[in-house]
Protein backbone atom coordinates (compact mmCIF):
# COMPACT_ATOMS: atom_id res chain seq x y z
CA UNK A 1 0.00 0.00 0.00
CA UNK A 2 1.36 3.50 -1.34
CA UNK A 3 0.18 6.66 0.83
CA UNK A 4 1.05 9.86 -1.29
CA UNK A 5 0.34 13.76 -0.83
CA UNK A 6 -2.46 15.37 -2.03
CA UNK A 7 -1.83 18.90 -1.34
CA UNK A 8 -5.17 21.88 -2.06
CA UNK A 9 -5.10 23.80 -4.86
CA UNK A 10 -2.77 27.06 -3.98
CA UNK A 11 -2.84 28.85 -7.38
CA UNK A 12 -5.90 31.42 -8.25
CA UNK A 13 -8.14 31.69 -7.27
CA UNK A 14 -7.01 30.02 -4.28
CA UNK A 15 -4.34 32.24 -3.09
CA UNK A 16 -6.19 34.38 -0.25
CA UNK A 17 -4.75 34.27 3.08
CA UNK A 18 -7.82 31.48 4.32
CA UNK A 19 -6.96 29.28 1.89
CA UNK A 20 -3.17 29.08 2.66
CA UNK A 21 -4.43 28.44 6.01
CA UNK A 22 -6.31 25.89 5.08
CA UNK A 23 -3.62 24.68 2.97
CA UNK A 24 -1.08 24.31 5.63
CA UNK A 25 -3.83 22.65 7.73
CA UNK A 26 -4.02 19.80 5.54
CA UNK A 27 -0.79 19.47 5.11
CA UNK A 28 -0.27 18.44 8.67
CA UNK A 29 -2.80 15.86 7.76
CA UNK A 30 -0.16 14.35 5.53
CA UNK A 31 2.56 15.08 7.71
CA UNK A 32 1.78 12.91 10.23
CA UNK A 33 0.60 10.44 7.78
CA UNK A 34 3.90 10.18 6.53
CA UNK A 35 6.12 10.61 9.62
CA UNK A 36 3.93 7.91 11.26
CA UNK A 37 4.37 6.08 8.66
CA UNK A 38 8.17 6.09 8.82
CA UNK A 39 7.67 5.26 11.80
CA UNK A 40 6.14 1.78 10.85
CA UNK A 41 3.01 2.71 12.06
CA UNK A 42 0.57 5.11 9.64
CA UNK A 43 -1.94 6.47 11.51
CA UNK A 44 -3.69 8.16 8.35
CA UNK A 45 -3.95 8.68 4.56
CA UNK A 46 -6.16 10.45 1.89
CA UNK A 47 -8.55 8.82 -0.29
CA UNK A 48 -7.41 11.11 -2.60
CA UNK A 49 -3.41 9.59 -3.39
CA UNK A 50 -3.66 6.27 -2.05
CA UNK A 51 -2.98 3.00 -3.90
CA UNK A 52 -3.03 -0.97 -2.71
CA UNK A 53 -2.80 -3.94 -4.76
CA UNK A 54 -6.50 -5.74 -5.47
CA UNK A 55 -4.90 -9.13 -3.32
CA UNK A 56 -4.67 -6.82 -0.33
CA UNK A 57 -8.74 -6.01 -0.50
CA UNK A 58 -9.36 -9.62 -1.03
CA UNK A 59 -6.90 -11.00 1.36
CA UNK A 60 -8.86 -9.01 3.99
CA UNK A 61 -12.15 -9.70 2.67
CA UNK A 62 -12.80 -5.80 2.00
CA UNK A 63 -13.24 -3.42 4.29
CA UNK A 64 -15.53 -5.49 6.96
CA UNK A 65 -16.84 -3.81 9.58
CA UNK A 66 -15.96 -0.48 8.36
CA UNK A 67 -18.14 -1.38 5.19
CA UNK A 68 -21.47 0.99 6.11
CA UNK A 69 -19.37 3.81 7.38
CA UNK A 70 -19.57 6.92 5.30
CA UNK A 71 -16.32 8.25 6.32
CA UNK A 72 -12.97 6.12 6.50
CA UNK A 73 -12.76 3.65 3.50
CA UNK A 74 -9.53 4.98 3.56
CA UNK A 75 -7.69 4.94 6.80
CA UNK A 76 -9.93 2.89 8.29
CA UNK A 77 -8.84 0.64 5.78
CA UNK A 78 -5.22 1.01 5.56
CA UNK A 79 -5.19 0.41 9.70
CA UNK A 80 -6.98 -3.17 9.04
CA UNK A 81 -3.93 -3.50 6.23
CA UNK A 82 -1.21 -2.33 8.94
CA UNK A 83 -3.01 -4.80 11.95
CA UNK A 84 -4.12 -7.59 10.01
CA UNK A 85 -2.19 -8.23 7.74
CA UNK A 86 2.09 -8.92 6.66
CA UNK A 87 1.86 -5.82 3.64
CA UNK A 88 4.27 -3.13 3.75
CA UNK A 89 3.10 0.23 4.21
CA UNK A 90 5.10 3.35 2.70
CA UNK A 91 4.97 7.19 1.48
CA UNK A 92 5.68 8.83 -1.45
CA UNK A 93 7.20 11.76 -1.27
CA UNK A 94 8.12 12.25 -5.12
CA UNK A 95 6.82 15.30 -6.44
CA UNK A 96 5.48 13.65 -9.63
CA UNK A 97 3.21 11.28 -7.16
CA UNK A 98 1.49 14.23 -5.49
CA UNK A 99 -2.36 14.33 -6.58
CA UNK A 100 -4.00 18.11 -6.37
CA UNK A 101 -7.28 17.98 -4.53
CA UNK A 102 -9.77 20.97 -4.20
CA UNK A 103 -10.10 23.03 -1.13
CA UNK A 104 -13.54 23.27 0.17
CA UNK A 105 -15.29 26.65 -1.73
CA UNK A 106 -17.45 27.66 1.56
CA UNK A 107 -17.50 27.12 5.11
CA UNK A 108 -20.57 24.99 4.49
CA UNK A 109 -18.57 22.70 2.58
CA UNK A 110 -15.48 22.61 5.15
CA UNK A 111 -17.81 22.58 8.41
CA UNK A 112 -19.15 19.63 7.43
CA UNK A 113 -16.26 18.14 5.49
CA UNK A 114 -14.48 18.42 8.91
CA UNK A 115 -17.23 16.97 10.79
CA UNK A 116 -16.77 13.95 8.24
CA UNK A 117 -13.45 13.75 9.14
CA UNK A 118 -13.92 13.78 12.83
CA UNK A 119 -16.55 11.66 13.31
CA UNK A 120 -14.81 8.41 12.93
CA UNK A 121 -12.40 9.16 15.97
CA UNK A 122 -13.90 6.28 18.34
CA UNK A 123 -12.92 3.83 15.77
CA UNK A 124 -9.26 3.55 15.69
CA UNK A 125 -7.70 1.10 17.95
CA UNK A 126 -7.77 2.25 21.38
CA UNK A 127 -3.88 3.08 21.53
CA UNK A 128 -4.86 6.43 19.02
CA UNK A 129 -7.68 7.35 20.01
CA UNK A 130 -6.45 7.97 23.66
CA UNK A 131 -3.05 9.85 21.82
CA UNK A 132 -6.46 12.10 20.03
CA UNK A 133 -8.24 12.58 23.23
CA UNK A 134 -4.98 13.30 24.86
CA UNK A 135 -4.29 16.42 22.08
CA UNK A 136 -7.66 17.17 22.59
CA UNK A 137 -7.63 18.07 26.75
CA UNK A 138 -3.57 19.52 25.66
CA UNK A 139 -5.87 22.24 23.51
CA UNK A 140 -8.22 22.58 25.98
CA UNK A 141 -5.82 23.25 28.37
CA UNK A 142 -4.17 25.94 25.99
CA UNK A 143 -7.79 27.97 25.94
CA UNK A 144 -9.20 27.46 29.62
CA UNK A 145 -6.58 28.13 31.71
CA UNK A 146 -5.86 31.96 31.28
CA UNK A 147 -9.85 31.60 30.71
CA UNK A 148 -10.86 30.24 34.27
CA UNK A 149 -7.92 30.67 36.39
CA UNK A 150 -6.26 32.64 38.41
CA UNK A 151 -2.90 32.38 37.19
CA UNK A 152 0.13 32.30 39.41
CA UNK A 153 4.28 31.86 38.41
CA UNK A 154 3.86 27.96 38.46
CA UNK A 155 0.81 27.86 36.14
CA UNK A 156 2.21 30.61 33.83
CA UNK A 157 5.65 28.69 33.50
CA UNK A 158 3.74 25.09 32.77
CA UNK A 159 1.27 27.55 30.59
CA UNK A 160 3.91 28.58 28.26
CA UNK A 161 6.03 25.62 28.35
CA UNK A 162 3.06 23.58 26.63
CA UNK A 163 2.63 26.62 24.17
CA UNK A 164 6.55 25.84 23.09
CA UNK A 165 6.24 22.42 23.19
CA UNK A 166 3.04 22.76 20.78
CA UNK A 167 5.48 25.14 18.47
CA UNK A 168 8.12 23.27 18.13
CA UNK A 169 7.27 20.29 18.16
CA UNK A 170 4.62 21.06 15.61
CA UNK A 171 6.87 23.26 13.66
CA UNK A 172 9.38 20.77 13.36
CA UNK A 173 7.43 18.06 11.32
CA UNK A 174 5.77 20.47 9.17
CA UNK A 175 9.54 22.20 7.78
CA UNK A 176 10.73 18.31 6.97
CA UNK A 177 7.55 17.35 5.65
CA UNK A 178 7.59 20.42 3.44
CA UNK A 179 10.96 20.51 2.69
CA UNK A 180 10.55 16.95 0.99
CA UNK A 181 7.39 18.11 -0.79
CA UNK A 182 8.59 21.11 -2.12
CA UNK A 183 5.68 23.22 -0.43
CA UNK A 184 7.73 25.52 2.49
CA UNK A 185 6.32 28.71 1.80
CA UNK A 186 2.83 27.25 3.30
CA UNK A 187 4.42 27.40 6.72
CA UNK A 188 4.24 31.46 6.24
CA UNK A 189 1.51 31.11 7.12
CA UNK A 190 2.41 29.32 10.52
CA UNK A 191 2.01 31.86 13.32
CA UNK A 192 -1.90 32.49 12.70
CA UNK A 193 -2.52 28.82 11.63
CA UNK A 194 -1.34 27.88 15.14
CA UNK A 195 -3.44 30.15 17.07
CA UNK A 196 -6.73 28.49 15.06
CA UNK A 197 -5.76 25.37 15.27
CA UNK A 198 -5.94 24.93 19.21
CA UNK A 199 -9.80 25.73 18.96
CA UNK A 200 -10.24 23.95 15.91
CA UNK A 201 -9.07 20.91 17.73
CA UNK A 202 -11.60 21.21 20.59
CA UNK A 203 -14.37 22.39 18.13
CA UNK A 204 -14.17 19.34 16.05
CA UNK A 205 -12.82 17.03 18.69
CA UNK A 206 -15.75 17.64 20.36
CA UNK A 207 -18.57 17.91 18.01
CA UNK A 208 -17.38 15.42 15.28
CA UNK A 209 -18.78 12.67 16.75
CA UNK A 210 -21.96 13.95 17.50
CA UNK A 211 -23.07 16.28 14.86
CA UNK A 212 -24.87 14.62 12.02
CA UNK A 213 -22.75 16.35 8.33
CA UNK A 214 -23.82 16.53 5.28
CA UNK A 215 -22.09 14.46 2.77
CA UNK A 216 -22.49 13.50 -0.73
CA UNK A 217 -26.15 15.43 -0.70
CA UNK A 218 -27.58 13.67 2.22
CA UNK A 219 -27.19 14.02 5.90
CA UNK A 220 -25.29 11.44 7.72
Amino acid sequence: MVIGFAPYTTVKPFQTLIYKILALEYMSHATVAASSTGLRYPLTCVGTNLSYRKSIYLDLGGFGRFRSYHSGDDDLFMQRVRDESDWKIRYSFSPDSHVPNAPPVSWEQFLNQRLRYASKGFFYPFPVTLSLFVYFLFSIFLIIVPVFFQLNTDIIVLYLAGWLLKILFEFSLLYRFSSYTETRKLLRVFPLAMLLHVPYVVFFGLFGPMIKYKWAGRYK
